[in-house]
């Protein structure tokens, strides 16, 4: 017989259990990222879902003070004066960022993610990096388009996803001339294939 009491304790992936009995360590639920106005997860909180840009933070704006943040997501923050940061770890002090945070922005996975395909009509091109919504524009491209000059777009892609099943042709020149090269599924860098600020026009083909 044991002379002592005991507790057992366990973690497995991110959930605790004391004696058969499992707490949800704070952010099990998170879909990207959450930020709390006490430091060390505490107080209210709110929630920025996956490439959501959170302009109007109610009754947490400029209050935050400790943010839990998705493995593999980022979280770029803005203040009232548009200065900003990108935060990929969670903190339990945003130090530097304690009630500054007046807007923020989510990310995951970049072009690979499931997210970066949802609603995908045929591709979509990114004027930053990693398919990034959290500044600069996004264009669409439906199935079948042909864009012989992409216009205030022209040389200004960086990223791109595409649709499972279609192929995106892009060309360096207007009309359809000069280099050409062919793109399916994700992107996160057009610099690593030599076409980064390159593309001039497109078409975009599904099966």
């Amino acid at each position: 017989m044991w002379g002592k009491s005991f507790l057992l304790l366990f973690i497995s992936g991110g959930v605790v259990g004391i004696l058969g009995q499992q707490f949800f360590t704070p952010g099990n639920d998170i879909r990207c990222a959450r930020m709390w106005d006490q430091l060390g997860f505490e107080g209210n909180n709110v929630d920025c879902d996956q490439n959501e840009r959170k302009t109007n933070l109610g009754g947490m704006d400029c209050k935050a003070e400790s943010v839990i943040i998705r493995n593999g997501c980022t979280l770029t923050v803005y203040d009232k004066t548009g200065c900003k940061r990108t935060i990929e770890r969670s903190s339990s002090c945003l130090w530097g960022w304690n009630r500054r945070i007046a807007a923020a922005c989510c990310e995951c996975d970049g072009c690979q993610g499931e997210v970066a395909v949802r609603d995908l009509s045929c591709a979509r091109l990114y004027q930053n990096l990693k398919c990034s919504s959290c500044s600069g524009f996004r264009l669409e491209i439906n199935p079948l388009d042909a864009v012989p000059h992409l216009q205030i777009f022209n040389n200004e892609i960086s990223s791109l996803v595409v649709k499972p099943g279609c192929s995106l042709s892009v060309w360096e020149g207007q009309n359809f001339t000069g280099n050409m090269e062919i793109f399916t599924g994700g992107v996160d860098s057009l610099m690593t294939q030599g076409w980064n600020d390159r593309v001039s026009s497109l078409k975009c083909n599904c099966q």
